[in-house]
């Protein structure tokens, strides 16, 4: 009997034991797991030849195509300079990369042809120590690109530039107005003049791109800001600002078909982003009523025949 008794005992604390073996191997499996998406998501982008790649691309032309992917790819650009960019990938943003990160860019001037590009971001995968590479997926996107898109595509705003806007159309100031109130990219300024708010829009837009167009009796103003943008001021007793987006000229041909035109489309998030960023500035100019509010910030170089994007140093 009491042999009987000691081997239920036994028996329970072997399974006891190994109840508690297991309990610990998961815990500490757990805490492995923590500590790396933890440092993963802490850290700082790094210059590595792991992380890069050369373009057979002029260093301008490298840099070109490395910002358009990023850009579309949902980089919010947070500083460009000469051979460099530094963004940040929302955490809310769909696609290869859930948890976000910052992004690092250097580019490096081989000669008249080539250029090496080091990439990294602090943020390594979408869940942390078990999953991919964020760096090696947006090189290969900046390859891909490079090789088979990048070199011949002709855009609409290529175009464009090139003919100096002679032929653009400019948009009417109802359909800038029933765009910007579908997207709900509008907003209203109580108790400031339409010449207020005219010069407003002017100054920040002149800070963060190119006017191409303005028409103040129309209250109709054209950029080619972070994307290109559509603005109609109206006037009321209250003010409104109209912002629609003209995304229509990242629309694409190739020269061996052009027929064929591509659509190009940008996420959603990043031009609620960019909206949201743009009368956040106007706000608060207008609420301070300080006109060097902004002046701090200047342009990192002249645009070129063909620049997409002119962002701004931090």
């Amino acid at each position: 009997m009491q042999h009987r008794e000691r081997g239920i005992v036994r028996s329970s604390l072997d399974k006891y034991n190994i109840l508690k073996f297991i309990l610990i191997f998961c815990s500490r499996i757990v805490l492995i797991f923590v500590v790396g998406v933890f440092f993963s998501s802490c850290a700082t982008p790094v210059k590595s030849e792991e992380h890069s790649t050369i373009l057979q691309k002029p260093l301008h032309d490298a840099y070109k195509i490395t910002l358009d992917v990023l850009v579309l790819h949902n980089l919010q650009i947070e500083k460009k300079g000469e051979f460099n960019i530094e963004g940040f990938l929302p955490a809310s943003d769909p696609g290869y990369w859930k948890r976000g990160g910052h992004v690092s860019v250097w580019f490096e001037q081989l000669d008249e042809k080539n250029t090496k590009i080091y990439l990294d971001t602090a943020a390594r995968g979408n869940l942390g120590l078990f999953s991919g590479d964020i760096a090696s997926r947006l090189l290969d996107l900046i390859r891909v690109t490079s090789e088979k898109y990048h070199q011949n595509r002709i855009t609409a705003l290529d175009q464009h530039i090139k003919q100096n806007f002679k032929d653009f159309s400019v948009p009417k100031a109802y359909e800038i107005e029933e765009r910007a109130k579908f997207w709900k990219n509008e907003k209203t300024f109580p108790n400031v003049t339409f010449d207020e708010v005219w010069n407003y829009v002017i100054l920040i837009l002149n800070q963060k791109g190119n006017i191409i167009h303005k028409s103040k009796d129309e209250g109709i103003i054209i950029a080619i800001s972070d994307l290109p943008c559509a603005f109609f001021i109206k006037r009321a007793e209250s003010v409104t600002v109209y912002l629609d987006w003209m995304d229509h000229l990242y629309n694409y041909t190739m020269p061996d078909k052009p027929e064929i035109t591509h659509i190009v489309k940008i996420d959603n998030n990043k031009r609620k982003k960019i909206s949201q960023d743009f009368f956040d500035q106007l706000s608060a100019i207008i609420s301070t009523n300080n006109k060097q509010l902004f002046f701090f910030q200047e342009r990192i170089h002249n645009p070129k025949e063909g620049d997409l994007y002119e962002e701004l140093s931090s």
